[in-house]
């Protein structure tokens, strides 16, 4: 061979040694010593959703080498089996159509369709290079198409009306959580009602439009519910729902009720303005003292007695919310550890009974009578009606129900809810506004100016509130039966004398036995009748068929 021939040849053998090296071992041998760093293995697969056929789920994509760069491929499997382990991948369903990944450290997502509902899955993944290197097997995790979120809002317990006008009620409550008291819930459901709702009722109850979105769980939550009707009582209740689309429902909240605003004046009252005038006349019973009076503030007060009717409605709402407890002889209060008794119901006089946990109207001999004044109730059912008043409107109650019960603390002028009239404001109403002696004026009492014992007649029983003319006349507005019919209970301790020294804002003894009664009654005779004339006989536990009032407020 000569040298030229060699050289060439060791040429070619250098060429194909430097070829088989590039190449770096034969086909199909797996990866080069180049690459040999497989992606992470995904440590955070989770479920975020269910539907009925459906698995949403979601991870924090790997990398290429470990946890950095971009992955080539995943491979996500399922199986209704034991969770899925190295020795049963192969056996597990993949997923079809898994996404591309993404840079590492990008959240994924992934919904897996077409399973079956009311099964268990098991769910895991693997993630692949771009030569073939493959991660370990991720966390397991489990889904059940079909069995949705069953841990309902929780039910609020503070809803409460804290405004009112003529057409609208505001509310205030606390907001629930998603699950309980955790998280934020999706949906409110408000309603209202001229009726106590119920379960039973919800759906006919009317729901309140824009109700607004849930805040996180512990949030102040307000609504105003509009287009309501003046001088009417509502009741409010709401449910609460969490997430789509499972729909979970709180139960009812507490019922809040309150009555919107008639006018300028709520329905049925007269606003008496303020004013100074004497009080006691020299001649009526425990009335003879005379001396200057000065009010202060303005005040509403009752046109009519409270009837029969108005007061079964508002015990049987106390009854339903345990503020009072009731058997069939006796409503007694449930409040501040109170226990006195409100209505005498076994008095064979009571005109109102009680059964099955409802209340409703008797016959006591006189027939069906819801217009006529309630009786057979003591001072402290007549301010604990006052009291269930302010709850429904959503106002400070006036009283406190032990000890002395006193109103507003002794000031029953600042009180903000309702309450009984002070002895000065009624005899101050009776009169208004020039010292007449009767509330019609200064003619003698008779059959067609009051109900009351004249001479010997008497209609043996009260009348309808409103069935004798109206008088005193105050702004235009007609008080009734401020004489006659029912005794009126006062907020004052009795005392026969009262001296002669002027005085504003009167609140009468701190303590005393009995409470003034005003006006007279159906059973007494024509000088109880006089607007200066007070009655002695009323302890407050004491009740009658002929001791009946009317609730005021201040202004």
């Amino acid at each position: 061979m000569n040298l030229r021939r060699f050289l060439a040849v060791c040429a070619i053998l250098t060429a194909l040694a430097i070829l088989l090296s590039s190449c770096g071992g034969d086909e199909g041998t797996g990866p080069g010593p180049g690459d040999t760093t497989p992606p992470a293995a995904v440590s955070d697969l989770a479920v975020i959703t269910t539907t009925d056929s459906s698995v949403a789920l979601t991870w924090t994509a790997p990398g290429d080498d470990g946890s950095t760069g971009t992955a080539a491929q995943y491979d996500i499997r399922y199986s209704t089996s034991l969770p899925v382990t190295e020795g049963g991948w192969s056996a597990a369903s993949p997923v079809a159509a898994p996404p591309i990944p993404q840079a590492a450290g990008t959240e994924e997502s992934l919904t897996v369709v077409g399973l079956v509902g009311h099964t268990t899955y098991y769910f895991v993944s693997k993630s692949a290079d771009d030569v073939g290197n493959w991660s370990g097997l991720s966390n397991v995790v489990t889904a059940t198409p079909g069995e949705q979120d069953t841990i309902p809002p929780a039910t609020v317990t503070d809803l409460a009306v804290t405004s009112r006008t003529d057409s609208s009620l505001t509310l205030t409550w606390t907001a629930p959580g998603d699950d309980g008291s955790t998280g934020t819930a999706a949906q409110y459901d408000i309603r209202y009602s001229t009726s106590t709702i119920t379960e039973a009722n919800w759906n006919s109850a009317s729901q309140a439009s824009g109700e607004p979105v849930p805040q996180p769980a512990g949030s102040s939550e307000g609504f105003t519910v509009t287009g309501l009707q003046a001088s009417t009582a509502y009741y409010l209740t709401l449910k609460t729902a969490d997430e789509v689309p499972n729909r979970c429902w709180s139960g009812l909240s507490n019922l809040a009720s309150a009555t919107t605003v008639g006018g300028s004046v709520p329905g049925e009252m007269v606003l008496v303005p303020a004013g100074t005038f004497i009080m006691g006349d020299g001649v009526g019973n425990c009335g003879t003292d005379e001396r200057q009076v000065t009010l202060t503030r303005d005040f509403l007060i009752g046109q009519y007695e409270v009837t029969n009717e108005q007061y079964l409605e508002a015990v049987q709402w106390a009854y339903d919310h345990a503020y009072v407890t009731a058997t069939t002889s006796s409503v007694q209060d449930n409040l501040d550890g109170s226990t006195e008794e409100l209505l005498d119901l076994d008095d064979s006089d009571c005109e109102i009974q009680f059964g099955n946990g409802i209340f409703s109207l008797r016959n006591a001999g006189h027939g069906i009578n819801p217009d006529h004044p309630v009786k057979e109730v003591s001072w402290y059912g007549a301010v604990r009606y006052c009291d269930w008043l302010s709850m429904q409107e959503g106002l400070p109650r006036a009283y406190e129900h032990s000890g002395d019960w006193s109103c507003n603390g002794g000031d029953p002028y600042g009180a903000s809810g309702y309450r009984l009239p002070t002895d000065a404001e009624w005899e101050y109403a009776a009169q208004y506004d020039d010292e007449r002696f009767y509330p019609w004026g200064s003619e003698d009492p008779d059959c067609t100016r009051a109900n009351f014992y004249d001479n010997g007649y008497s209609v043996g029983w009260t009348s309808p509130v409103g069935n004798y003319p109206g008088a005193p006349s105050i702004g235009g507005e007609l008080l009734y039966d401020m004489a006659g019919n029912v005794w009126e209970w006062c907020n004052d301790w009795h005392t026969c004398s009262l001296g002669t020294s002027s005085q504003t804002d009167p609140t009468g003894p701190g303590s005393g036995s009995a409470r003034v009664l005003r006006g007279g009654s159906w059973g007494s005779s024509e000088n109880y009748l006089r607007c200066a004339a007070r009655n002695y006989y009323g302890t407050p536990s004491g009740t009658s068929s002929d001791d009946g009032f009317r609730c005021v407020r201040s202004q």
